[in-house]
Parts: structure tokens; C-alpha cells; sequence
């Protein structure tokens, strides 16, 4: 890697408008309404938001649902996403990975790389007319350190990785870098920082768009036809994680819950779809080729990591068809791909850190696991026990409708815009 700086210029992502009306079957009245008044005093509020990549990945997801909506409420909204440059990249999924606890360090070269390309994009950024800054995620979050001239409103990073054991030293070097907001958002209160006032930090915990194409509710035979047009055989049992080929998503935990689970079922099925989409994600294929080498020649596991062959469409199918969803992470910003197969009515067996904990209650609309042992022991007890596995299942739906889909979320984000607009100047840090 050069001594320098990376040419990485912004890319202006297109959105388009959604009438937030088209939500109103999932919004209770005074939400719904709330959301009309704070937009109505908010109208023509130029926000700008940067993250990483325009897709791939829950934050993108997320952006392309949300920003429509708040263009349709009356907000100027503008959505940016860096380049895809390999070596900037490599430094900041390090980074990533050592703020939610890997062990390592940043090298100076890595760290000049970092900053050297955040100042090249905070150049592009100050040119930009705006109120109100927000930034997701490590990727570009030393853009405004570097700003020369700071948004009307300010600036706010919102935090979508897990925080609740990062690693010291990268804390140290992260920490200084979050001076300039005058709000961190973060997504549960287990990942509060230290050092950031608690008066400059808020907790908005995610949510799920329910007209994405991915969210549609299909039935069980729909999704299992659509599963076997992928090379499932629709009469054996079966159980999936949708999740990118990470270390933090534990895919080889799941190959070894699934050979216990398969000494039970030996007919069991399991698929891993963890499509490389995301350009902010250098590393996914090396993680692939161990859970590959992890997976050798069983001809029951399946992974799937070409986007051409899954689709939303079979994204849907699998967190619908399934008899159990994954998400045996061990470390978690919220879990999405969680959130959606409770949506769909499926029972999700994830791994019990903060960002899951804050949806599933362990044994009421999902199980919450620690070891291979107890995943695998899950897995056998849905697959066994169907009438558990759709009780499981309603209230999991149930848990999303009361709290987890869009409109709340875009509540929760106006009622932080109208802070960021009438709050005395602060910072925090």
C-alpha cells in the first residue's frame, strides 16, 4: 500500500421519491401523524448522507428505503457513496473488525492512508450545500475533522457495528475522530461510548422496510419452489443464514451446528447466501474459502454467493422456506436479516449479542444461543417440533409490527433532525 492518500472521489446515488403514505397500513394513527406534522416543520431541510457503498449490505438497504421516503415528506435529501478502492477499503474493514473487538492494531500506514483519503473526501463534502451532515459507519467518519467549514446543523455519525467490546487501542485512535458531531447515533444502548457525553449520544435501534421486494410475504410452497429452482430439494428440512461471509457472522459456527444438528436430521439441509455485493467488504472472499475448505464435499450445505443467482426474490424464499433462519453471530450491530425472518413469521436462532438480544426474548418469539451445542440443539427442536416453530414464529411477527418496521424508523430520525436544528451547538467530544 502507497505512503498516500487514495483518489476517492463521492458518487451521488439516485433514490428517487416515496410517498410516506404508502405506509399508513403500518403505522398506527398518531405515529403516522406525527411524522406528517415534524415533516411539515422540517420541509426543505438539506441533509446529506455518506456512507460506504450504494449497496450491499443492511445500511444500504436500509438507505434505499428510507431516503425516498424522507425526499417524499419534503426533506432535500442527498445520498453519497465513496469509490470502490481496494486498498482504502483493506483499512477500513480492519478497522471495523478492531472496533468491535478483534485483536491488532492499525500501522501508520494504514492510519496516514485513512486519514490522507478522508481529507481528499472532506474537500468534495465542504463544497456541498447542506444543514445537517450524517455519516455511517468507521469508512468515512474522519470527513468532518477534516471539514474547513462545518454544515449550518452540524454534523451526526451514526454507528451501525457493534460496539459493546471494541478494542482499546483502536477506540483510542476512533474516539478523537467523533469531536467534531454534534450526535452519535448509535443502534442499542450496550454500545454507548465512553468519553461522548450521554447528552450527545442516542440509540435508535433499526428497522425493516415491509413493501422491500425482499419483504413480501409469500407462502411456504411458494418459497420452497423457489427454493428448489436454486438446487434445494423442497421435501428435506432445511435452515439458512443470510449474512455476508464475515468472521463476526461466525459461518463456520454454523457449518458446525449444523453437522451436530445432521447427526439427528440426516437429511438436513442448510444454506449459507452471502452474495458479494458490497464493494466496502474486501474480505469476504477469503472468509468464503475457509467456510468452503470448513463445508468440503457435503452435498446437504449449499452457499451461495453469486447475486445473479440470489435475489431479493430468493432472499424471501429462503427467510420464508426455511425451518429455522441463523444468525449465530458473535458480534452483531442490529441483525436485519434477523428482523426480516421475524417479519416473515419464521423462528430465528441468533447468537445472543446486544444487537439480537434487543429483538429476540430467548424462548418467546426466537432462541438466543452462545455455543455450537446449544445452536444445534435449536435447530432439531424447530425442525422436530413445528407447532413450537409457528408460535415462535407469530410472535416474532408480532414483535416487528410493534417495533421494528419503517415508520417508526423514520419517526424516530425526523424527531432527531428537529434536535439538530434547534439544539444549542454542542459537540461530542
Amino acid at each position: 500500500m502507497a505512503n498516500a492518500a487514495i483518489e476517492c472521489p463521492l458518487k451521488l446515488v439516485p433514490t428517487g421519491t416515496r410517498s410516506f403514505d404508502d405506509y399508513r397500513p403500518y403505522a398506527s394513527e398518531e405515529q403516522f401523524d406525527q411524522v406528517r406534522d415534524r415533516a411539515v416543520r422540517l420541509r426543505g431541510l438539506r441533509l446529506i448522507e455518506i456512507n460506504s457503498t450504494p449497496r450491499g449490505g443492511g445500511v444500504a438497504t436500509m438507505l434505499q428505503s428510507i431516503i425516498p421516503v424522507l425526499t417524499g415528506l419534503g426533506l432535500d435529501v442527498q445520498w453519497y457513496s465513496m469509490c470502490n478502492d481496494r486498498a482504502f477499503f483493506d483499512v477500513t474493514k480492519k478497522l471495523a473488525y478492531l472496533l468491535q473487538g478483534g485483536q491488532g492494531t492499525l500501522t501508520h500506514r494504514e492510519v496516514d492512508c485513512y486519514l490522507k483519503t478522508s481529507e481528499l473526501l472532506a474537500r468534495q463534502v465542504e463544497k456541498i450545500a447542506m444543514d445537517l451532515l450524517l455519516i455511517d459507519d468507521p469508512q468515512p467518519a474522519a470527513i468532518p475533522g477534516h471539514m474547513r467549514r462545518a454544515p449550518d446543523h452540524g454534523s451526526m455519525w451514526h454507528g451501525h457495528i457493534d460496539l459493546s467490546q471494541p478494542n482499546p487501542d483502536a477506540l483510542a485512535f476512533f474516539q478523537p475522530l467523533l469531536q467534531p458531531y454534534r450526535l452519535v447515533v448509535l443502534e442499542v444502548e450496550a454500545y454507548r461510548l465512553p468519553g461522548i457525553p450521554e447528552q450527545c449520544q442516542r440509540f435508535i435501534p433499526d428497522a425493516i422496510d415491509p413493501l422491500a421486494r425482499k419483504n413480501q410475504q409469500i407462502s411456504r410452497q411458494v418459497a420452497r419452489r423457489i427454493m428448489a429452482r436454486v438446487g434445494m430439494n423442497p421435501a428435506w428440512p432445511a435452515v439458512a443464514q443470510v449474512a455476508r461471509f464475515d468472521p463476526w457472522k461466525n459461518p463456520i459456527g454454523v457449518v458446525d451446528a449444523y453437522r451436530e444438528a445432521r447427526r439427528r436430521i440426516p437429511n438436513l439441509q442448510l444454506a449459507l447466501l452471502g452474495t458479494f455485493v458490497a464493494q466496502d467488504d474486501p474480505t469476504a472472499e477469503q472468509e468464503y474459502q475457509k467456510v468452503k475448505q470448513r463445508v468440503g464435499d457435503d452435498p446437504l450445505v449449499h452457499l451461495f454467493t453469486n447475486p445473479k443467482v440470489i435475489g431479493q426474490a430468493e432472499v424471501d424464499a429462503f427467510q420464508t422456506g426455511s425451518d429455522a433462519i441463523l444468525l449465530f453471530s458473535c458480534r452483531e450491530g442490529f441483525g436485519l436479516a434477523a428482523t426480516e425472518a421475524m417479519w416473515k413469521c419464521n423462528a430465528v436462532i441468533a447468537g445472543g449479542v446486544p444487537g439480537l438480544r434487543a429483538q429476540i426474548t430467548d424462548g418467546v418469539n426466537g432462541f438466543l444461543v452462545n455455543t455450537v451445542d446449544e445452536c444445534a440443539d435449536r435447530i432439531v427442536r424447530l425442525v422436530h417440533d413445528r407447532d413450537l416453530a409457528y408460535e415462535i414464529g407469530q410472535r416474532a411477527h408480532q414483535t416487528v409490527c410493534a417495533h421494528f418496521l419503517l415508520p417508526r424508523l423514520i419517526d424516530d430520525w425526523l424527531g432527531i433532525f428537529e434536535e439538530m436544528v434547534t439544539l444549542p451547538r454542542t459537540k461530542a467530544a
